[in-house]
């Protein structure tokens, strides 16, 4: 069984489930990899904005991404929130030594118009970050921040991905979602290395809830690299089930665990707990004790008791044995399985059973009354009746 495709995402949390790394590890299960996270920074966000953002130490951010990048290895690597100059410069000497195809979501605002990134790391992202990225993914926002380029047409957009390209990444991908003001009839994205472009266009769907789409973006180019695709195919590639699913579809179940399963239900119907014990009480009426719950009693119909022994109902001086309680429900029994119970007065054991079986007997109670007790094991074939109510001396 191969393991599937291995993705690192580097990013921020967002409390609120819809963006930073939460969003980039549903997208990757989605894709069918595995997704791995480097936390960079604490983030109290909702639906409203953000309340709070605590960056962690560069210590914590270089043993996470040293911890799972030398054990378990990446085939590609996501990066997302970076506050700070000095993280920036942390994670692009990571990425640097590093073998895997990088994708750099160069997150500065959030949709609510929160800064995500300082002002003094823009220099540090152009320099250190972007040259040792596969892709980039800014959006206008972003362009602006990075080049300074304001982008109102398409042709600005060609302008902006050729200033992004200066900076040394390999692809990027100008993400125009607010192009015109996002009013449009139809969202346009560019996708470029330089020498070929590829213009993505879509209808666009009038949907308010757009927190978190950057991330998915990125994560979901960085799976698709991961599985060896070109950075033109795993940008255009259709959200579709994965070709390999994770984790593969079980096995069908074989002939002997089939057997196995039956062997236990026919045990189940078969165990002390189906077995009711009725017994004679004062005034001839005949009262029952559950097998498995001792002390509990429930009035029995007389004259329809099952057992062995001389008598019937509440006549009678012997224990009856009460296969079932009419008062109470019971799964109906397959046709064609005989009965535990044999008209000889001896339990029946299947075959396979090949351990002694524990019986209820009836001993004296508060009262006169007959309580159901519990023994050790007795052999598998016993005859189960009683001398008298109250005297358990012929078990």
């Amino acid at each position: 069984m191969s393991a599937p495709p291995r993705v690192l995402t580097v990013a921020g949390s967002d409390s609120g489930g819809g963006a930073g790394v939460q969003a980039d590890l549903k997208t990757m299960l989605a894709l069918g990899v595995h997704g791995m996270s480097v936390l960079t920074a604490v983030t109290a966000q909702n639906s409203l904005g953000v309340q709070g953002a605590w960056e962690l130490p560069v210590e914590a951010v270089r043993a996470q991404y040293r911890s799972v990048v030398d054990d378990i290895g990446v085939q590609a690597v996501k990066t997302g929130m970076l506050s700070s100059a000095e993280l920036v410069e942390t994670v692009a000497d990571l990425l640097a030594g590093t073998d895997a195809p990088a994708v750099v979501d160069p997150v500065g605002v959030s949709k609510h118009g929160d800064a995500l990134l300082a002002a003094s790391a823009l220099d540090s992202v152009r320099t250190k970050l972007l040259p040792v990225a596969t892709v980039v993914t800014p959006n206008l926002d972003e362009v602006a921040q990075l080049t300074g380029v304001r982008v109102a047409s398409e042709q600005d957009m060609r302008r902006a991905a050729a200033t992004v390209l200066e900076f040394g990444p390999r692809w990027v991908v100008i993400k125009g979602g607010h192009l015109a003001g996002g009013t449009s009839e139809e969202a346009v994205d560019l996708l470029t290395d330089g020498t070929e472009e590829h213009w993505l266009r879509a209808p666009r769907h009038d949907n308010r809830h757009t927190h978190g789409t950057g991330c998915t973006l990125a994560s979901a180019i960085a799976s698709h690299l991961a599985r060896g695709h070109t950075v033109p195919e795993a940008t255009t590639a259709t959200p579709t089930a994965p070709a390999a699913p994770w984790p593969p579809p079980s096995p069908p179940t074989s002939p002997g665990a089939t057997r196995s399963r039956r062997r236990s239900a026919r045990r189940r119907r078969t165990s002390p707990g189906h077995w009711r014990r009725a017994s004679p009480s004062a005034g001839g009426s005949a009262r029952w004790t559950t097998g498995g719950r001792c002390g509990v009693e429930r009035p029995r119909t007389p004259g329809r008791s099952t057992g062995v022994g001389a008598g019937s109902g509440g006549t009678g001086g012997r224990t009856h044995l009460s296969l079932r309680d009419p008062a109470m429900s019971y799964p109906r029994r397959p046709a064609g399985r005989r009965p535990a119970l044999g008209c000889s007065g001896v339990r029946r054991v299947p075959r396979r059973r090949r351990r002694a079986v524990p019986f209820c007997r009836a001993e004296p109670g508060p009262q006169g009354r007959q309580v159901a007790r519990w023994p050790r094991a007795r052999p598998r074939r016993q005859a189960l009746t009683a001398q008298g109510p109250a005297s358990p001396a012929g078990w």
